[in-house]
């Protein structure tokens, strides 16, 4: 019904077909959607290909886009984003990011408040410095792509040479939950030193 066209466009729908809809309606409006999907598609596959994703992990973190570091609006998406490389590719909920990254504070809806916020803010800086496409997002589901993004900690663990011998015992420093990581690889450090 044409009364709830501007609710469902307020919801981000693609298209909108009133009563009584035809088979010729819904081609359209499914054409239509095909045609934003690829365009979209062909974007993010022009922008990553274009796009340099590079991460610095020992010592303090940091990321630099085409060789330019990006500045965050706020500390927490930062972290964000350093946790999420942590991860290397594992899914996580605003609920899990809520714990790590207020980690001293009582779960509740001002703290899920606050992680929904980094997230925002973490995409928007991203999508500005033209690295969105380094982000897997669905419900509830944060990632990064490991294979668009050159990290020294991922080369690290496959072994490089260069990367090994770049880690100097220190790994996302300002961080107190990469504590675990950075016993992993003070482990796999004297195993590769052997």
């Amino acid at each position: 019904y044409d009364q709830y066209a501007c609710k469902a466009f307020q919801l981000h729908a693609k298209g909108y077909i009133l009563k009584p809809a035809t088979r010729e309606m819904i081609e359209e409006a499914l054409d239509s959607m095909e045609v934003d999907w690829r365009s979209t598609t062909e974007e993010i596959e022009k922008e990553s290909k274009q796009t340099k994703v590079r991460v610095h992990t020992f010592g303090n973190f940091d990321i630099a886009v085409n060789n330019e570091i990006i500045t965050f609006e706020r500390s927490k998406s930062k972290e964000l984003l350093a946790y999420l490389i942590d991860r290397k590719g594992s899914g996580v909920t605003t609920a899990e990011i809520a714990s790590v990254l207020w980690e001293d504070s009582e779960a509740g809806k001002k703290i899920t408040n606050y992680a929904q916020q980094a997230i925002h803010s973490m995409l928007h800086t991203l999508k500005e410095a033209g690295a969105a496409h380094i982000i897997v997002k669905k419900w509830n589901y944060l990632a990064v792509d490991p294979e668009k993004i050159e990290c020294d900690y991922y080369q690290f663990l496959k072994g490089d040479v260069r990367a090994v011998n770049e880690y100097l015992g220190e790994y996302m420093s300002q961080y107190s939950w990469a504590e675990m990581t950075t016993a992993a690889l003070e482990e796999k450090s004297r195993n590769l030193n052997k």
